[in-house]
């Protein structure tokens, strides 16, 4: 296993964003940097299903993200979701079980094979969040839900004079300022 390099900063605000439920999480910043190494190493040991969306239509996208989901929620790749909305209602039911933790990759190819992903997101995290019915995670819950696709990247030179990019975890509020 690789092992993570000057990246416990922003290790510990992934960590500390997602520990209020929900918590949405949001990585940006330039390829190659280490996004997706940084979340797997996050979040590694606990209940995350990991998505990386790629050039495929939506039903392509929706059989593997079901996939995956059946693997780590049900030992089984046997989970089928029929639209976005039912995915996003079945996760809701099962993060009321146990805290889990979803990201998802490439999140620009989720969205354009389904141009309303935005929207459906926020339908079911307006039902998950603090005015909705799921806003109480139960006795001894942290969290709901993450959802990591996930903050901010900057650049900075390095001592040889190369720019790195580093990667910072931003908490998103759930309702507008």
């Amino acid at each position: 296993m690789r092992e993570m390099v000057d990246r416990d900063r922003e290790r510990q605000q992934l960590l500390d964003a997602a520990r209020t439920a929900p918590s949405l999480i949001i990585v940006i910043g330039r390829r190659r940097v280490g996004k997706s190494f940084l979340l797997e190493r996050a979040f590694a040991g606990e209940r995350v299903i990991s998505f990386q969306g790629d050039e495929q239509d939506e039903n392509h996208q929706l059989e593997l993200f079901a996939a995956e989901a059946g693997r780590v929620l049900l030992g089984s790749d046997a989970l089928r979701f029929s639209t976005l909305d039912a995915a996003l209602s079945f996760l809701g039911e099962q993060a009321r079980t146990a805290p889990m933790t979803i990201i998802l990759d490439e999140f620009q190819w989720l969205k354009y094979a389904q141009p309303a992903l935005d929207s459906i997101i926020q339908r079911h995290w307006d039902r998950w969040g603090p005015r909705g019915s799921a806003s109480d995670p139960g006795p001894g819950r942290k969290r709901a839900d993450t959802y990591g696709g996930v903050a901010g990247t900057r650049a900075r030179r390095c001592s040889d004079g190369r720019r790195r990019g580093r990667t910072a975890a931003r908490r998103v509020p759930a309702t507008p300022p």
